[in-house]
């Protein structure tokens, strides 16, 4: 087993193509679920911040072509989608042999990432533009404008832990803001919704600044979403002492008279 830790300042996502969408959708159909520990590591890597534990379940390949040729309707999908996606167990094989430092050979094997400790603000980047390149140039790209469904509340990444890091730590997240990019490939405009702390949003567009519902976050074309950490009571206690002194700190300033 081969292990490397690396920081990551955030997780980008592709969003899942049609047959990846069928697959997920048939894996949660037969009944197959993440898990942690039930796939045997061969090799390959894991990183700090990027993890994954993800298992083979009990759904059978009649189970997954009957599925993509009985369904007609689209098929939704969400970030956690996105992430048992970027988070799925990978084989490496053929020209991506892993070259192992005990052996010093190239050999078949199994990479899998794991989250080993999470952020107090995770930023999930969802990948909307698509760059295509022939014969090594750059021939233009893409914007991927499918909608995909995010959770406002009860994120929970603990599936994409180490076990024994998963275990020790909150894994559940609530949702802070998001900025939406409007437009096409070669151009658009960024807005960003933002939670306030008395739990409404509010839609920031440039100079203009108004509130908005739940529902109309629900519907947005998410690019980047940033993600809270539900803090037990005593670290929940740490930021309201840390916030009210920081706030004591700004009047204080605000109040001491200007010199002349």
């Amino acid at each position: 087993v081969s292990a490397t830790n690396e920081p990551v300042l955030d997780q980008s996502i592709s969003i899942p193509g049609k047959k990846a969408r069928q697959r997920i959708a048939s894996m949660n159909k037969g009944g197959r679920k993440v898990e942690r520990g039930e796939e045997e590591e061969k090799g390959g890597k894991e990183g700090d911040g990027k993890g994954s534990n993800v298992t083979c379940g009990n759904s059978s390949w009649f189970s997954f072509l009957f599925s993509i040729f009985s369904s007609s309707e689209p098929i939704r999908v969400s970030v956690m989608d996105c992430l048992q996606q970027y988070f799925e167990q990978e084989q490496l094989s053929g020209n991506d042999k892993y070259k192992c430092e005990h052996c010093n050979q190239h050999q078949d094997s199994t990479k899998k990432l794991s989250l080993i400790r999470l952020p107090e603000v995770m930023t999930l980047h969802i990948k909307r533009f698509r760059f295509d390149s022939y014969f090594g140039h750059m021939q233009g790209g893409s914007k991927i404008s499918d909608h995909v469904d995010f959770p406002l509340n009860d994120l929970d990444m603990g599936q994409f832990c180490k076990p024994s890091e998963g275990q020790r730590q909150s894994t559940v997240y609530d949702l802070l803001a998001v900025v939406e990019h409007r437009g096409a490939y070669h151009g658009g405009h960024y807005i960003a919704y933002v939670r306030g702390h008395n739990g409404a949003w509010y839609e920031y567009d440039d100079q203009r600044v108004s509130q908005v519902s739940d529902s109309e976050v629900q519907q947005l074309e998410g690019y980047m979403l940033f993600y809270r950490l539900r803090a037990p009571e005593g670290k929940a206690e740490e930021r309201r002492a840390i916030k009210e002194a920081i706030e004591k700190f700004e009047q204080d300033v605000t109040a001491e008279p200007a010199l002349a």
